[in-house]
């Protein structure tokens, strides 16, 4: 059993899709979670009962995101608890942090690089 927290003191998660009644907690006793579409107002909970969060980007935050979300932080690759960059959490179950992507920005010429150890895609504009 998972439990709220992670040895490292960190949240444990689980990423839900949203479209069935979870509530707050899984099964495991770990949080029941969703990623915020950014852009609009939220709130703390979606109609399925998770949490909406929204990855913070490493840098200073404050608890919620402007849509009313929680920040969230990758415990994993932090190296460490940061009281300030968003509420530390350990994935248990689902995806949370995604791949990584890249912006290029040189003499007009934008370059998208998405690698998710899968797939890479890039797009070109001149």
């Amino acid at each position: 059993m998972a439990g709220i927290y992670a040895a490292d003191g960190s949240m444990n998660v689980t990423v839900v899709d949203g479209l069935t009644r979870t509530g707050v907690y899984a099964a495991d006793g770990s949080r029941n979670v969703i990623l915020a579409p950014g852009g609009t107002y939220v709130g703390a909970y979606h109609p399925c009962g998770a949490w909406w969060v929204t990855v913070s980007l490493g840098t200073l935050t404050s608890i919620r995101a402007p849509d009313g979300s929680l920040y969230v932080s990758d415990a994993s690759t932090q190296g460490g608890i940061s009281k300030n960059s968003g509420q530390p959490v350990t994935v248990v179950s689902g995806t949370l942090f995604g791949s990584n992507a890249f912006l290029l920005l040189d003499d007009n010429t934008s370059f998208l690089l998405l690698n998710d150890n899968t797939s890479k895609l890039i797009l070109a504009s001149n």
